[in-house]
């Protein structure tokens, strides 16, 4: 016991005279939105998709990406990849006037008809939405049985009961795609 109280002594001195140099090694991201903080990361370097916090809603525009500057900059592009992050950055969130945002003029689902174990709790669809280049690629997501599975904005189902739903996603366009989920208890099988 007394040799790890002094362990945890010297380094907490360890620590106080080389956080400096600690504090260099990780970069602060941060993500505004009409000039308010929405989310702060800290990373080592690399910035992924999953560090990126979803944009909050704005009445009558839709969010059209990430940029390293308020007015011009670059526009992010980490969808597939993470990119690098060599020092400390404010991300600003850029909207377009809805009236003039591209809109999406189709949605694909991968699927007509899909099985999914109701233990695994959620189902995520693979969709397409085209063009790709599109601003307003917004999607309205909705469950056929709220009593067997619930579906978020982003098409994230949740499933609650066994049983067969139709979930639907529409566009601001008014193009909609629908699937069949079968959503089944492996302990019925």
């Amino acid at each position: 016991v007394d040799q790890l109280k002094e362990w945890v002594a010297a380094r907490q001195l360890w620590i106080n005279d080389n956080i400096d140099s600690l504090s260099s090694i990780t970069k602060k991201v941060t993500f505004i939105a009409d000039g308010n903080v929405i989310k702060t990361v800290h990373t080592k370097g690399m910035l992924s998709l999953a560090d990126t916090p979803e944009a909050p809603d704005k009445d009558g525009y839709v969010f059209e990406g990430w940029y390293t500057k308020p007015e011009g900059g670059e526009k992010l592009s980490i969808d597939e990849d993470a990119i690098e992050v060599e020092e400390d950055m404010k991300i600003y969130a850029r909207y377009v006037e809805e009236e003039s945002a591209s809109k999406a003029e189709a949605i694909f689902v991968r699927g007509n008809v899909i099985w999914a174990d109701i233990t695994e709790g959620a189902y995520y669809p693979v969709f397409a939405v085209l063009p790709t280049d599109a601003v307003d690629k917004r999607v309205t997501w909705t469950s056929s049985n709220e009593e067997k599975a619930t579906v978020d904005k982003k098409g994230k189902v949740t499933m609650l009961n066994t049983g067969k739903v139709t979930i639907t996603g529409t566009l601001t366009s008014g193009e909609s795609v629908s699937y069949v989920l079968n959503i089944y208890d492996p302990k019925d099988l």
